[in-house]
This record gives structure tokens, sequence and C-alpha cells, in this order.
């Protein structure tokens, strides 16, 4: 297996790894992306692609017509991803899936946020409403009083892209990872969070392996096939463990 990143952290340490290879990011050098990418598949002699991240996802979905002739994309067309990287979109094919969600409401600007502060209970988690290529230092944050807001926004602001503004809801992260073809689970399997980088909420740092809740499992394979998802997938809850509720 080879590997093309265009993140800026470490490069990845794995004996699978045959050749390892930075590329620009499509968002700052289009061209280069494109050049750079193609080099390194047709040296390769590489058949498939396989997007592992939101980043690269996003990345494809913008440039699936300049692959999609050359080699294998591991992902639906862009018609299906864009729907899963607008995340506002993908929670409202969840809830109409029986899956129950935060409350949420998209704001564009902070001035927004000011007039919420006496109606939309506290704590909040605000995050982009949708992925992109860029790297996000963090992927979301908490809110928890009027005052912070006011610190955190002291001047009015443009969101781009706008924002989701969510209630807080208690537990620790799951995640179901799901090989999907033609609607159908080929395989499964599901991990929990223990720490996560911030942590009031953002991505995972250390995780371990469970065995797939069925719940969880007929939750995920639900919200998959609606969005007619192709591939590997992960879908993530928050899930309040039974010793607490106890």
């Amino acid at each position: 297996m080879d590997v093309a990143d265009f993140a800026l952290g470490p490069r990845i340490p794995s004996r699978a790894i045959r050749g390892f290879r930075r590329i620009p990011r499509p968002d700052l050098a289009r061209t280069e992306f494109l050049e750079q990418l193609s080099r390194f598949i047709r040296d390769g002699g590489h058949d498939m692609l396989i997007p592992t991240d939101d980043q690269t996802l996003a990345a494809m979905t913008e440039h699936y017509d300049d692959f999609k002739d050359r080699l294998h994309i591991a992902c639906p067309p862009p018609e299906i991803t864009r729907l899963v990287l607008n995340k506002a979109s993908t929670l409202e094919i969840a809830q109409k899936c029986g899956i129950r969600v935060p409350n949420t409401i998209v704001v564009s600007n902070s001035a927004q946020l000011s007039g919420l502060t006496r109606s939309f209970p506290f704590p909040w988690i605000l995050k982009p409403a949708e992925k992109e290529t860029r790297m996000e230092e963090t992927k979301s944050f908490t809110l928890a009083t009027a005052d912070e807001v006011a610190l955190k926004f002291p001047t009015a602001q443009e969101f781009t892209p706008p924002m989701l503004l969510q209630e807080y809801c208690a537990g620790v992260g799951v995640g179901i990872e799901m090989l999907m073809h033609d609607g159908n689970c080929l395989t499964v399997f599901q991990h929990r969070r223990l720490k996560e980088l911030p942590y009031t909420g953002g991505v995972s740092v250390t995780a371990v392996a469970e065995h797939p809740d069925p719940v969880l499992v007929e939750s995920s394979l639900a919200l998959l096939r609606a969005l007619r998802w192709e591939g590997i997938a992960m879908v993530e809850f928050k899930v309040i463990p039974m010793a607490a509720l106890s």
C-alpha cells in the first residue's frame, strides 16, 4: 500500500506502507495537487484510491471527474458524498431514519449567537456545518455561558462555512465502522473513545475496540442505506454507559 498525504502531521509509521509522498493541498495549489497525485498514481501503477479522512474525501469530491477514468475511487460519486460532508444534511437524514440527534441550529454569523443566549440552553457545542479540504485545528468547541460567547466573539463576524449550534449531549463517543456494498454491510467494527483533543470534544487520540452493539449497528446501517453509501464509512454516536444509568 502507498500513501499520499497533504496533511501537516508527521509521516505515518507502518510496515504496511510501501511508499509515502507529500502532495500539495488542493485548496492552496489545485494544479500542483492534480499533477503530483496523478504522477504518484501513474508511477505506482495504482488501480484504486481510498480517501481515509474528511479532507481527502472533500478533495476527491471536488476532483472526482479528474480521476474516475484513471482508477477506482473507493467512495460514492459527488452527489452522495456532499450529503455526508454537509453535517446539517446528514443530521436531517439521520433524524428521518429514527436516529436521535441533538437540537441543532445553523448560524451564519456571531451576532446570531448573541440573540440565542437566552433561548438556547447551555452548554453549547459549536462546530463547522461543512467538512472542507482545509485542515481544522479544532473540529468543535464548547461554550458554557453567555459571558463565554461574548468573550469568544467580541465583535460581529461571518462564519465561513456556516456553523452548527448544538445542545450538549453527555456520554462517550462510539464509532461504528462499516464496509458497504450494494446496500449491504460486508463487515463491521466498533470503537469507543477514551481520550479526545480537546478533552471537551474533538478528535479521538485514544480508543479501544469493542464488540459491535446491535442497536448501533442497525441505526448505522439504516443511515448508510438512506445515504446510498458505497465503501468504507464510520457513524459516530454519543452513548451513556449502562453503569451511569444504574
